[in-house]
């Protein structure tokens, strides 16, 4: 089905980040907080798919706030390694209640788990994985 089928190498995810934790004139990709799973990514590290969302449309988040949406390839996501295990990607499952077209997760990076080692290893790799950065952009209040 469009927009839950396997994810490609090749494809653009987008992750949505605060401007606190972005600063072009110090570095070119956000920093590794970026990348720090938050409250709601239980289930994994919450990802969009550029091919069904425009970096626009994952820039909307709380009203009043400043967002940039920096974007990595699937292929360097998967590619990253930390002792022995390697970062995956998961589409949402269809048949799940909530689950969102064109929405992904990387399931190894949860809330729960967000202040280990392996964790704040993976999170500073991907940070440095990011290709692009676009923004910023502001949410109406």
């Amino acid at each position: 089905m469009e927009g839950f089928e396997p994810i490609d190498d090749d494809e653009v995810l987008y992750r949505r980040v605060l401007e606190v934790h972005f600063d072009r004139t110090v570095r070119a990709t956000p920093d590794p907080q970026a990348m720090r799973p938050i409250a709601q990514d239980v289930d994994g590290l919450s990802l969009k798919r550029a091919r069904y969302w425009t970096a626009e449309q994952v820039s909307r988040g709380r009203p009043g706030k400043t967002y940039f949406v920096a974007h990595l390839r699937a292929g360097s996501v998967r590619s990253l390694l930390v002792a022995t295990r390697t970062l995956t990607l998961r589409p949402d499952d269809p048949d799940v209640p909530n689950s969102e077209h064109g929405h992904c997760v990387i399931p190894e990076l949860v809330y729960a788990t967000r202040g280990s080692d392996e964790s704040e290893s993976f999170q500073r790799l991907l940070a440095s994985t990011v290709h692009e950065v676009e923004g910023p952009f502001r949410t109406p209040a």
